[in-house]
């Protein structure tokens, strides 16, 4: 192994932001990555969150700046790559969107680079399903939408992405239902 390869293996073990870029030449091949501060500045707040000196945070930007892929596909790959035992619920408006980013998550940590550096994490083979993936050491990263099953099921992580459907964000219906599911089922 080169010089430059452990040193950019280290980088990618130790920053969640060049870990996003190398998540999205795995989730988005042939697209171009477009570095940009913010994703620093996320990235940096996010790996606050994994080492717990930050209980909450509130990821405001407008749509296709990487949010999602940063916050629902690379930050719990990465997680369960640094502990394999964390346990990540992942949550968005509709369950299909959901499972987008919990496949995105899966092809990310099947990947062999991810397997090359963190050798520690492995996927259980029985539990790969588009809403549920699960290590052999049983950390998972679950994903359900607003409205969906979550009760008796407990996280370290809890991630919710874009919660309601930009066209009905205005409707008063519609946040009360996330509010009133948030409260009554996520909470708990």
């Amino acid at each position: 192994m080169t010089s430059k390869k452990r040193e950019l293996d280290a980088a990618l073990r130790r920053r969640l932001a060049p870990f996003v870029a190398k998540t999205f030449q795995t989730v988005c091949p042939g697209e171009t990555f477009h570095d940009a501060w913010y994703i620093d500045c996320i990235a940096w707040h996010l790996q606050q969150c994994l080492n717990r000196r930050f209980k909450r945070l509130i990821i405001c930007m407008p749509p296709r700046q990487l949010k999602s892929i940063m916050a629902s596909v690379a930050f719990p790959a990465w997680g369960l790559g640094q502990d394999p035992a964390l346990k990540f619920i992942c949550i968005s408006y509709a369950q299909t969107l959901s499972e987008t980013f919990s496949r995105q998550s899966r092809a990310v940590m099947q990947s062999t680079w991810f397997r090359e550096l963190f050798p520690r994490t492995r996927l259980n083979p029985r539990k790969l399903s588009a809403d549920e993936l699960e290590t052999t050491k049983k950390g998972f990263r679950i994903a359900t939408s607003i409205g969906g099953t979550l009760t008796g099921r407990g996280g370290n992580f809890i991630i919710i992405d874009d919660p309601i459907k930009i066209d009905e964000a205005m409707s008063p219906a519609e946040l009360q239902n996330a509010n009133q599911w948030f409260d009554n089922v996520c909470r708990s």
